[in-house]
């Protein structure tokens, strides 16, 4: 056990501030922040589905349901793709976390161990003994290091809480705008 402790390693520590987020997420997200962005300012501008243009293809008359229903499900569809990813990214990450921080709670156990041991017998001083001192030792060292990295944990989480925020108030544009294409919302067109 103690040569698991035999030196601290400070870049082991540091995939605990990584946040992990798949090309899966990132291009959904991407995806949906693109057609809810062109979406939205359909609306905001005012302009007809029939005057859009999607590459050389042009929304014929009486063809504009089709094309926001169209819309629509891509919208869901990478809406939903992009929630899934995230979800797993936040497991592949809560595992990453629980991994790399087993070590330290492995450690805890030790010294508590020998903490107690040292507590029972009077005799032997297993606290000036090698297993003690390198538990401490590495111990001391992850928790200086976890002291000095609180504000990069903090914003690691805060960034990770709020990732999902700006693709969720867009995507809920573009679907309330295809919604009113639709004729869902008020009037269409």
């Amino acid at each position: 056990m103690a040569d698991r402790f035999e030196k601290y390693n400070q870049a082991a520590y540091l995939d605990l501030l990584k946040e992990f987020r798949s090309r899966e997420t990132v291009r959904a997200r991407r995806n949906v922040g693109v057609l809810s962005f062109a979406l939205c300012m359909t609306y905001v501008f005012d302009v007809p589905a029939r005057d859009l243009k999607l590459g050389a293809i042009q929304i014929p008359e009486g063809k504009e349901p089709l094309a926001y229903m169209v819309a629509l499900v891509l919208l869901s569809y990478w809406l939903v793709l992009f929630v899934v990813h995230l979800l797993n990214d936040r497991a592949t990450r809560r595992e990453t976390f629980t991994v790399a921080s087993s070590l330290a709670v492995d450690a805890r156990k030790e010294r508590a161990k020998l903490d107690e041991a040292a507590d029972k017998n009077t005799r032997k001083d297993i606290r000036k003994g090698r297993q003690y001192i390198l538990v401490s030792r590495w111990l001391d060292g992850f928790n200086a290091q976890a002291k000095r990295t609180r504000l990069a944990r903090w914003t690691a989480a805060i960034g990770q809480t709020l990732s999902w925020l700006p693709t969720t108030l867009i995507a809920i544009g573009g679907l309330l705008v295809c919604l009113r294409g639709l004729g869902f919302l008020g009037a269409s067109g």
